[in-house]
């Protein structure tokens, strides 16, 4: 009786063991199913959107491109080349000893001819209108010189000038001293030339008292 009992007892425990394990199994068996379709499901959804997110990606730089084509900026005009003009020039209106480097301001309307001495460093000075008298007035000696005395402007080197002749410095102008010279006689030989000779060289006497460097 005992033996049977004990074999009864060790089925029931064997019976139980079975359906613990049977359930176990069961349970591990839902529990790997269910964990394979979570990651199915995450795989599927991951899927989704790298597609997404391609297509997104295509749609962008595809509007990208439309937008440069739509903003892209037309041709500049190149600006018209400007022609430089001619800087005034500063000496314009003036006199100029260009050698020397002075200028003398001649008052409106006024003409005057210069010319340089030979053998001196000298500029004899007149009016167009003594030169249009003609006659002696236009007339040379042998060494070139004009047998009329015009207003003469002698240039020294500063301070070499003699003191009587000091007075009749006009100017001291880059390390030289101009000395004007006047006519000590009238060349005109009648009284109308003369005439008109004493106004002109007011004129020119006037003229040699505006010297300055040139500009």
């Amino acid at each position: 009786m005992k033996r049977n009992k004990i074999k009864a007892s060790s089925v029931k425990q064997n019976t139980k063991r079975r359906k613990v394990l049977v359930i176990a199994v069961m349970v591990l068996t839902v529990v790997l199913v269910a964990a394979l379709g979570f990651f199915a499901r995450d795989m599927f959804i991951a899927k989704k959107i790298d597609n997404t997110t391609a297509k997104t990606t295509k749609t962008t730089k595809a509007t990208e491109t439309s937008d440069k084509s739509k903003t892209a900026k037309p041709k500049e005009t190149p600006a018209p080349t400007q022609t430089p003009q001619p800087k005034a020039d500063p000496n314009s209106g003036y006199v100029v000893l260009d050698d020397w480097g002075v200028r003398f301001k001649p008052s409106a309307g006024d003409t005057f001819t210069f010319e340089k001495v030979p053998g001196l460093d000298a500029y004899d000075f007149r009016t167009q209108r003594q030169t249009d008298l003609g006659g002696d007035y236009v007339k040379r000696n042998k060494d070139g010189t004009y047998m009329c005395k015009f207003h003469r402007i002698i240039r020294y080197a500063a301070g070499t000038v003699d003191a009587a002749r000091k007075p009749g410095i006009v100017g001291s102008i880059n390390g030289y001293d101009y000395l004007h010279m006047t006519p000590q006689a009238a060349c005109g030989t009648t009284t109308a030339e003369q005439q008109v000779e004493v106004a002109e060289n007011f004129k020119v006497n006037a003229l040699l008292k505006t010297i300055e460097a040139k500009q």
